[in-house]
């Protein structure tokens, strides 16, 4: 089989990708995807995303033991279908900012992508777009966060210990991926309508496992095929014009790792020949990581107390109610001090984002008998941490990839989430959340925010690691940019290759201060426009 280009993956930023190159009219496309196309109540119907969880939609990843985490084995959801995790996530949509985009590429600022941004976003969500309804505890907490604005410039915890933060809390109804109560992911948006058409062929249940390399004599190497793994059988796919890796930040390095490309140290320890010798391969992983405050509900009913043969109906027959939800309705953006002393530095400031859920976090929807509860998710948004992927021969991983994110390696990313928490508790004094607040679930028992500030700091550095998860984010894998530990040039380009490109979220430097749909889907878009100008 021969294509002008070959995607190797058919996640987000595939599914966009694809779409951009058939639309342009830049030749024939295939798409080797390891999953299917999505289908079934549980990937369409918003509240039930977590139901994908450990299903044949999910690769079921895991984090090798976190030393900062308690050594806790961390599960990582990744989606297996064409459209990626855009088929199994929370749909939440904040669009890439200026302040997200100064590590990136001048080609890449925020004056260069707004009209593709502004595209992707006219299609998701049309002309018109109507807010969902969200949980009456939702709204409790958008007027909690109304609450502290008009009281607070700044908190006293106490006289020693100082949370100095700006003027505001921004909150924020979650912009989400869905149209008339349904999701709309990737696929559905920019792959589906174009299934049957001729330029476009579609591999499903289909393993890449390396790409063939022919040396130039011109000191580069040229991407020729795409080996796969196929119903018990091995094919190859051959690309004309160029072999674009968008497998996401797991597999894209992997895949490349297979092929030849990497740490010339690590490939040979895994007994790979190497043919480009990028020691950033694998590594720069950046995720966000959330920890879950857990408050006992009163006066109000979480949502899946909401559930009945009524909300069903309700949902079957106008796609709205209690179904309709993404559980992550609302949240906020907040900043707090990157030291402890105010006195020191006191303009290093760090993004904190929010996430409310009417639920118990870790218990929705699992739970046989739901308790009523509600919850406030801390989330750094700018992690110092960073960590790798690397190739294993451990039969513990079924894919054979090792995956290390080295969650709170830098110490300042525990102190960062600590104050976070001490702000995000406070938010429940406010009248619209005390009205409802139960005895606090996670951490057991009431948090004090009393006299002694370091038997505070070491109450919620506990709950930090004995909580902490991930909120699904990694990217960062084979990182943009022209220094030492890049692995693709600002047009996408692998370095050392004359046609081979990534195009998914591992190419992005460093980790976005809210939800990173977005980005997949941006740089799906824009990679048509850089590897036509490349080739032009």
């Amino acid at each position: 089989m021969k294509f002008d280009y070959v995607l190797v993956g058919g996640g987000t930023a595939a599914c966009v990708l694809a779409s951009q190159l058939i639309e342009r009219e830049m030749g024939t496309v295939a798409v080797i995807e390891s999953g299917r196309v999505p289908v079934g109540a549980r990937i369409s119907t918003p509240v039930r995303y977590t139901e994908t969880f450990s299903t044949s939609w999910d690769y079921g990843l895991q984090t090798e033991p976190q030393a900062e985490l308690a050594n806790r084995r961390l599960s990582w959801p990744r989606g297996r279908m064409l459209g990626g995790s855009s088929g199994m996530n929370a749909m939440i949509y904040i669009p890439p900012c200026r302040e997200d985009l100064e590590s990136w590429p001048s080609s890449w600022k925020f004056e260069k992508i707004e009209s593709s941004l502004h595209d992707i976003e006219s299609r998701l969500f049309g002309s018109s777009y109507v807010e969902p309804e969200i949980h009456p505890l939702s709204n409790r907490f958008l007027e909690a966060i109304s609450e502290h604005n008009r009281q607070h410039s700044h908190i006293y915890l106490n006289d020693n210990l100082q949370a100095h933060l700006s003027s505001s809390i921004k909150p924020v109804r979650f912009r989400r991926t869905q149209h008339n109560g349904r999701r709309r992911s990737a696929y559905s948006v920019f792959l589906k309508p174009l299934l049957n058409h001729s330029r476009l062929t579609v591999i499903e249940n289909a393993y890449a496992s390396k790409i063939w390399l022919d040396d130039t004599g011109a000191g580069t190497a040229q991407a020729r095929a795409v080996e796969f793994h196929q119903h018990g059988g091995s094919h190859l796919v051959e690309a004309e014009r160029a072999v674009v890796l968008t497998s996401g930040p797991i597999f894209s390095p992997a895949i490349l790792m297979r092929s030849g490309i990497g740490s010339k140290d690590h490939l040979s320890d895994q007994g790979i020949d190497m043919k480009l010798d990028l020691p950033g391969v694998g590594q720069n992983l950046q995720d966000h990581v959330i920890v879950p405050l857990v408050f006992e509900s009163k006066n109000q009913s979480s949502l899946e107390k909401h559930f009945s043969t009524a909300t069903r109906l309700e949902y079957l027959q106008s796609r709205s109610g209690a179904k309709s939800s993404n559980i992550a309705e609302v949240g906020a953006f907040m900043r707090v001090n990157r030291s402890r002393s105010p006195c020191i530095d006191a303009h290093a400031q760090e993004n904190i984002q929010l996430h409310f859920t009417p639920t118990h976090y870790l218990e929705y929807p699992s739970r046989n008998a739901p308790i009523d509860a509600w919850t406030i998710g801390v989330t750094q948004c700018n992690p110092r941490s960073r960590g790798e992927v690397r190739l294993t021969r451990d039969d513990k991983s079924p894919f054979g990839v090792s995956i290390d994110p080295k969650y709170l390696s830098e110490r300042d990313d525990l102190s960062v989430l600590v104050r976070a928490i001490q702000q995000a508790i406070s938010i429940t004094q406010q009248s619209a959340l005390s009205h409802v607040l139960g005895p606090t679930l996670i951490p057991r028992g009431l948090v004090d925010l009393g006299d002694n500030p370091d038997s505070l700091n070491r109450q919620l550095e506990k709950l930090v690691r004995r909580y902490a998860m991930t909120l699904y984010h990694p990217v960062g894998t084979c990182a943009m940019g022209d220094c030492a530990k890049a692995v693709v040039d600002d047009r996408l380009k692998v370095h050392g290759t004359g046609n081979l490109y990534i195009a998914d979220s591992s190419i992005i430097p460093t980790i976005p201060i809210g939800n990173p749909q977005s980005f997949a889907m941006l740089v799906g878009y824009h990679a048509a426009k850089m590897i036509l100008e490349s080739q032009a």
